[in-house]
C-alpha cells in the first residue's frame, strides 16, 4: 500500500523458514489467511549524493501504527533531520 506522499510502503512479513532454511518474509502464505501472523513493516527510499539507501523498519502491530510510524519518519526527513545511516560526519558538516 503507498502512502499518501507517494513515498514509502507499508507491508506485512515475518521470519518464517522454508526447507532450505531461507526466510519467506513477505511472501509466506500464513499471512494471507492468518490476520495475526507476522508483523508490519515500512520501507522507503531515501536520496544520498553517492547512493540510494533503503530504510526498513518493522514490529509495528497493525497496518495504522505502522502508517503513523512513515508519516512521522517523512516528516522528520522533510524537517531537515537526515536518516542515512551511513553519513559521515564531514557529509553532515558539509551539508547545507
Amino acid at each position: 500500500m503507498r502512502t499518501t506522499a507517494g513515498r514509502g510502503r507499508v507491508y506485512r512479513r515475518r521470519g518464517c523458514c522454508d526447507a532450505h532454511r531461507r526466510q519467506l518474509g513477505a511472501h509466506c502464505p500464513r499471512l494471507l489467511t492468518d490476520g495475526h501472523h507476522g508483523t508490519w513493516t515500512f520501507t522507503v527510499d531515501i536520496p544520498a549524493p553517492h547512493h540510494r539507501t533503503t530504510v526498513r523498519r518493522g514490529g509495528f502491530t497493525s497496518h495504522d501504527t505502522a502508517e503513523a510510524a512513515l508519516r512521522t519518519f517523512l516528516e522528520g526527513e522533510a524537517g531537515g533531520f537526515n536518516v542515512d545511516p551511513n553519513q559521515t560526519v564531514a557529509d553532515y558538516l558539509n551539508s547545507p
